[in-house]
């Protein structure tokens, strides 16, 4: 290989208009412009070289060096030529000019060896595979990036190639830039004619593309004269495609694609247009190709009867099953957000579908996730959600899911310690793997605190663009952490901010006799209630094993199955259209539980059970005899200014002003302050109608919290903010004036910080 050896010190330079303002240093410089005589090029310049034919040239205009350079015998030059090279080393700044405009050539004339030239012309760069190749004479084109300190060489020299990929200091460039000096080795002389080339695509118009890469391509072009381009889009039937600085790409997309598409694009120079059409044959996604009976009623379910909470005293499933099972166009997707299930179970295979699956564990490697995978053999509790959901129906097999004929996916996440590693809960929410298709997101686990907004907007971002607009449904358990269970005694659902939010369905756990399971965490957010003792579920063996399962993560499945087969019975519902039918629905148990509260319009809620048990035969029912969809929602938010220390001992009571009317679904409210263990605070709700809920009690699970969110509601810059919400104000008027009362419930505890600096309340309905 080739090699110039310079011990030089790079220092950054900027440029001007036709010159170069310079640090001290050295400096790798071209001109593209007129020839430019020596005494006109610098004046502070410390040393000036350029090489012609095999030989130094160069001069000292400080005077600084002048000795040295006549003792190494490099001899002055008079003119600094158009297309040469000039190195420059100043002590302190300096600058150089080169005279007159961009000139315009066509031919660069090399002698065999090393040429210290530079482009000339209007082309801010080329590329040089179209012209400096072997063929034409060129071993290799050398120049110094001096911003990153390190020399960028072209080559088609295989054997230079090789010596540069183990060099750290040395970088392949397939660009040469104008201005910037390049040493060139020519096997022999030659001239390099500049020809004025139209601009091209970088890829061949048939394009074979896999379904998961199509996020990630990008169709770019180039000008090999490094010509102004303007490219136009002038054929995209399905309207897929969109174009930035950066090429042309596949829109954001999250359904089944189809087998082709056919985009038709060109580009345009000054003197040139070139058109192309380009077709696009996608590799869909592995779906299943599990060949067993699909359809066909095989034999009855031999563990039916151990399913009590499918009969009619209970959930009322089976009666359903006899219209809706999941086995129509309009059957909806659940995914199952969880460590991964045993997707080779006898009795889920059938209806898992791994084109919609991903497994962010692989983040952990270092890697971006592995599409198409959920599966954990070994993993119970998924294995057991999947089930309750899917377990197929009909196949003289084990047991019967509430969607028994319905597909099923995943999304395996990664616990270590205990800890959830979600980093990739958007693709599970949001982004992942043909997120449109998947219409519900079950999450049968918990978490004691997560103040976590971002998770939030995944939620809110998957309500408004999935299901091509009818937003996706998120149903997720509400914990087993009551007083005296778990590792958060005392446990609020309301204490995770994915919990309490306006997209959330957020399930608590009963026993056969319809009372709130002993374990189930309480919460104002608490929207429905499930079974979750002594269910019935398929374990992770491929056996025919099937064993009992409990607390809200079996409750939350069975809301997850049954809100499938609404969709599946209603498939143009809205997830506010969802929420609204289960509410209007649900079945009031329990009814000498004191945490009921019936609100103006006389619609029940509790802490313990939310609205009540699901009762999907009921929305059903309701959605298919004259149902009015929900209209567009409206949100209204009002912040107040507090700035006082709450008192230890009483009641702390806000109030705050709501001037606009609509009709709530949802409130919450958010506190900003500086204060010290604040689960010891019972936060209090009342609505202008009268209407009082606890949105927390208190000497909560975050009672050792001290808290200090410095004026997040104003200066919205924390990812992180304290909410507490509640729906049991539902179908109330906003207008009017609400009172927050909060009191310390442990008033003997040393608080040193209580202040609370601001409130908002934020309403949602219509």
């Amino acid at each position: 290989m080739r090699t110039i050896v310079l011990i030089l010190c790079f220092i950054s330079f900027a440029f001007g208009s036709y010159g170069y303002s310079l640090s001290s240093g050295w400096h790798f410089l071209g001109n593209g412009y007129s020839d430019t005589p020596k005494d006109k090029l610098t004046d502070d310049a410390d040393i000036i070289l350029t090489y012609r034919q095999n030989k130094w040239y160069g001069s000292s205009p400080s005077g600084l060096y002048t000795n040295e350079l006549e003792s190494l015998e490099i001899e002055p030059f008079d003119i600094l030529q158009t297309g040469e090279g000039l190195w420059a080393y100043f002590s302190i700044r300096g600058s150089v000019t080169f005279m007159g405009n961009d000139q315009t050539k066509d031919v660069i004339s090399l002698k065999q060896g090393w040429n210290f030239v530079s482009l000339f012309g209007k082309n801010s760069y080329i590329i040089p595979s179209y012209y400096f190749t072997l063929e034409n004479g060129i071993e290799s084109i050398w120049s110094y990036d001096d911003f990153n300190k390190e020399w960028n060489v072209f080559t088609q020299d295989e054997s230079i190639l090789t010596d540069i990929s183990n060099d750290d200091n040395i970088t392949y460039s397939d660009k040469i830039f104008k201005n910037q000096g390049q040493w060139v080795y020519a096997l022999r002389d030659t001239n390099i004619t500049i020809e004025d080339l139209p601009p091209e695509f970088d890829t061949n118009e048939t394009i074979n593309l896999d379904e998961q890469n199509m996020k990630d391509f990008l169709l770019q072009w180039f000008d090999p004269n490094g010509d102004p381009i303007e490219i136009l889009i002038t054929e995209d039937s399905d309207n897929m495609f969109e174009q930035n600085y950066l090429g042309i790409k596949f829109k954001p997309f999250y359904s089944i694609p189809k087998s082709s598409y056919t985009l038709k694009a060109s580009l345009s120079t000054a003197t040139a247009n070139v058109e192309k059409t380009f077709i696009f044959h996608i590799n869909k996604r592995y779906e299943n190709d599990y060949n067993g009976e699909l359809s066909q009623i095989v034999g009855d379910d031999p563990d039916l009867d151990k399913q009590w909470y499918l009969k009619s005293e209970y959930l009322n499933i089976l009666s359903v099953h006899e219209r809706y099972n999941g086995s129509s166009e309009n059957a909806a997707v659940v995914q199952i957000v969880e460590g991964g299930f045993n997707t080779n179970h006898e009795d889920l295979i059938a209806n898992v579908d791994f084109s919609m699956a991903y497994d962010s564990s692989e983040l952990i490697d270092g890697q971006n996730g592995l599409e198409g995978n959920c599966t954990d053999i070994n993993n119970s509790h998924g294995t057991a959600v999947a089930g309750i959901i899917g377990a197929r129906g009909y196949n003289g097999v084990g047991i019967r899911g509430i969607n028994p004929y319905g597909k099923i996916t995943g999304h395996r996440f990664y616990f270590s310690n205990g800890l959830l590693y979600s980093n990739k809960l958007d693709a599970a929410w949001l982004n992942g793997p043909r997120a449109n298709e998947i219409d519900i997101s079950n999450n049968s686990w918990a978490t004691c605190k997560d103040f976590s907004m971002t998770k939030d907007e995944y939620l809110k971002e998957g309500s408004r663009i999935l299901r091509d607009g009818k937003g996706r449904i998120y149903v997720f358990a509400a914990g087993n952490h009551r007083i005296g269970y778990g590792n958060c005694t005392s446990h609020s659902a309301n204490l995770v901010t994915m919990f309490n939010s306006p997209y959330s369905i957020v399930v608590a756990s009963m026993g056969k006799d319809d009372k709130v399971a002993d374990s189930s965490s309480p919460g104002a957010n608490l929207f429905i209630s499930a079974y979750g003792e002594d269910v019935i579920w398929t374990t992770y063996s491929n056996t025919l094993d099937y064993a009992g399962f409990g607390g809200t993560s079996a409750a939350a499945p069975m809301v997850s199955g049954g809100i499938a087969l609404l969709l599946e019975a209603c498939p143009d519902l809205n997830y506010r259209d969802v929420q609204n039918l289960l509410v209007k629905s649900a079945i009031v148990v329990d009814s000498g539980n004191d945490s009921w509260v019936e609100n103006s319009v006389g619609i029940k809620h509790s802490n313990d059970y939310g609205f009540g048990k699901m009762n999907i035969s009921g929305a059903i029912e309701m959605c298919q005899n004259n149902y009015i969809p929900k209209e567009q929602n409206q949100t209204i938010e009002v912040t107040q200014i507090i700035d006082t220390n709450l008192v230890s001992s009483g009641v702390n009571s806000f109030e705050i002003d709501i001037n606009e009317n609509i009709q709530i679904e949802w409130v919450g409210l958010f506190l900003d302050g500086n204060i010290d263990r604040l689960g010891e605070y019972q936060i209090e709700l009342i609505s202008p109608s009268g209407t009082k809920k606890q949105l927390v009690h208190g000497n909560n699970a975050i009672r050792g919290l001290n808290w200090n969110s410095n004026d997040f509601i104003k200066e919205h810059t924390l990812d992180e903010m304290f909410r507490v919400s509640s729906f049991g104000f539902y179908d109330e008027e906003s207008l009017g004036r609400w009172r927050i009362e909060i009191e310390d419930k442990n008033s003997s505890s040393n608080q040193v910080n209580r202040l609370l600096r601001n409130m908002k309340l934020q309403l949602i309905g219509e």
